[in-house]
C-alpha cells in the first residue's frame, strides 16, 4: 500500500462527487518501488497467500509475470458489502482470508460474487477461476482471457511498473468510469490479461463513504450530474482511444463478438446476436 498526501488544485475536488481518484492513483503508481504492483481499492482485500503465490507464479510461468503487458487478474468475491459502523469490525474480522475459508463461505452463500447486481464489472473473470479450479493442483495455471464479455469489465489486477503502463486518466472523478477507462485503455495498448488460480481479492464491508452517499443524494445512476458527465467523458475517451490506437477488432484482448460495436458506431453498449460469442 502506498500513502501519499495531495493537495486540492479547486474547491469542487473538497466536493466527494468530484473527488480526483485517478490523480490520487498516478500519484501512489509514481511511488511504487517494487516490479509490480496491485490495483485494488481500500475495501479490496487481497488473501494472505497472494503475494507468496505471485512469488510461485513467476518460477512457474515466469514469462507471461515478466511481460509488461500481462495483466493478472484477482477474481473478487464479497460476504457482505455494507453494513452500520458499529458491526462493521465485526464483519470485517469474519471476511475469509484464505481459499479454504472461502469455500464454505460460497457453499453457504455467506459469501458470493462481489457487486452481483453489476455482472459486467467483475463477471469475465469467473469462468476462468473456477475452470482452473477443476483440475489437479499441480495442473492449474493462469488461465488467458480470450475476450471481454463486456466493456465495462474492472477487475483487480497486478501489472508490472514500466513505460508501457498508461496512466490513469485524470479527467474521470468521484464515481464512474474511473477504473474501467484505465482498463480499456490497457487492452487497446495491447495488454493480455490472465486470471490467478486459487487467490482471490475479497470486499471488506463497511458503511456508507461520504462519497457513495452524495453519489445517491445527487440522483445516481445515469441521473446524477457526476455521473452524467463522466459517462460523456468516458465517450470522448474511447474516441480518442479508437482514433489513436485503432479499432476495437486490432486489439489482442476484444469484446467478445456479442459486445462489440457495429462498423460505424461509437457506442460501445450495442450488441450483436447472442450466437456470436465464443464457447468459453
Amino acid at each position: 500500500m502506498v500513502i501519499s498526501a495531495t493537495a486540492a488544485q479547486s474547491p469542487e475536488e473538497l466536493d466527494p462527487v468530484w473527488y480526483p481518484v485517478n490523480r490520487l492513483r498516478n500519484v501512489a503508481v509514481k511511488a511504487v518501488k517494487t516490479s509490480h504492483f496491485l490495483m485494488t481499492d481500500i475495501d479490496i482485500w487481497p488473501d494472505v497467500n497472494a503475494y507468496s503465490a505471485l512469488h510461485m507464479r513467476y518460477r512457474l510461468e515466469t514469462e507471461r509475470v515478466e511481460d509488461a503487458r500481462s495483466a493478472i487478474v484477482f477474481s473478487a468475491f464479497s460476504r457482505r458489502r455494507f453494513c452500520e459502523e458499529e458491526d462493521c469490525l465485526q464483519y470485517a474480522n469474519d471476511v475469509p482470508e484464505t481459499i479454504a475459508d472461502l469455500k464454505p463461505c460460497l457453499e453457504t452463500n455467506t459469501c458470493g460474487r462481489f457487486d452481483a447486481a453489476n455482472q459486467s464489472g467483475q463477471g469475465t473473470a469467473y469462468v476462468y477461476y473456477w475452470r482452473s479450479m477443476l483440475r489437479q493442483p499441480n495442473q492449474r495455471t493462469m488461465e488467458h482471457i480470450l475476450c471481454f464479455k463486456s466493456h465495462r469489465f474492472e477487475p483487480y489486477l497486478v501489472v508490472r511498473k514500466t513505460a508501457l503502463l498508461p496512466k490513469f486518466d485524470e479527467r474521470f472523478l468521484g464515481y464512474g468510469k474511473n477504473k474501467i477507462q484505465w482498463i480499456n485503455h490497457l487492452r487497446y495498448s495491447g495488454f493480455s490479461f490472465y486470471v490467478m488460480p486459487v487467490n482471490f481479492v475479497i470486499h471488506a464491508p463497511h458503511p456508507k463513504s461520504v462519497a457513495k452517499t452524495s453519489w445517491e443524494k445527487t440522483g445516481g445512476g445515469k441521473q446524477g450530474k457526476g455521473n452524467k458527465l463522466m459517462d460523456q467523458t468516458f465517450e470522448t475517451f474511447m474516441d480518442e482511444l479508437r482514433a489513436e490506437k485503432g479499432p476495437e477488432e486490432d486489439t489482442i484482448t476484444s469484446l467478445c463478438q456479442k459486445d462489440r460495436p457495429r462498423t460505424g458506431q461509437k457506442k460501445i453498449s450495442q450488441f450483436r446476436k447472442r450466437g456470436d460469442s465464443p464457447k468459453l
